[in-house]
């Protein structure tokens, strides 16, 4: 066999690929990576609202907690004031109107049959903060709470009624993420 014949055979055996099949490679793998990273994106978004969701129904826990405490141990009589929804300070009525803050004393004890008040409790919102005054002394009780009412009937009117608003930006798209909590708090005799 001629050396001429025996490269032109090894040529013609060879197998390689070609430029076109080269690109339909690098556009399928393209494709293929996109449609992957636009899953992590979306499971990532999604991680992060459960993750946001969740500290907020911490704050409201917290909120709650700290409101359901206090008021078990008021009565009506230690309900001192309440803040409407035009900012204006009155009593607590008994008609279901919501009042945004309110102003209200514990029960510190019984002395020659009457009962004892501590300075009053104040619960209010502050630029999205919840805040509990007593005594001077202002605590942040819970954050990103967006609406607070307090309320009651006259059908019940030991039966205070509390919705807790919370909300926070979500992640991606400009949306915001929503809580609403309404729980029932019997005050004392």
């Amino acid at each position: 066999m001629s050396i001429a014949r025996y490269h032109k055979q090894r040529l013609q055996n060879k197998t390689g690929v070609t430029l076109v099949e080269v690109l339909v490679t690098i556009l399928l793998f393209t494709f293929l990576m996109g449609i992957a990273l636009s899953i992590l994106s979306a499971s990532s978004d999604s991680w992060e609202t459960n993750k946001r969701r969740t500290e907020m129904q911490q704050e409201m826990r917290k909120a709650v907690d700290w409101i359901k405490e206090d008021l078990r141990q008021t009565g009506l009589g230690g309900i001192s004031n309440a803040v409407n929804s035009g900012g204006t300070t009155t009593p607590l009525y008994s008609d279901g109107t919501p009042y945004g803050a309110l102003w209200f004393k514990k029960s510190t004890g019984v002395s020659g049959g009457v009962v004892q008040w501590s300075s009053d409790i104040e619960y209010y919102l502050d630029t999205n903060q919840l805040k509990r005054s007593f005594n001077g002394d202002i605590k942040t009780i819970a954050t990103n709470i967006s609406n607070l009412q307090f309320s009651h009937t006259a059908a019940d009117p030991r039966l205070i009624v509390v919705t807790v608003t919370a909300s926070r930006a979500a992640v991606r798209g400009g949306g915001t993420i929503t809580l609403n909590y309404t729980f029932n708090v019997k005050v004392r005799n």
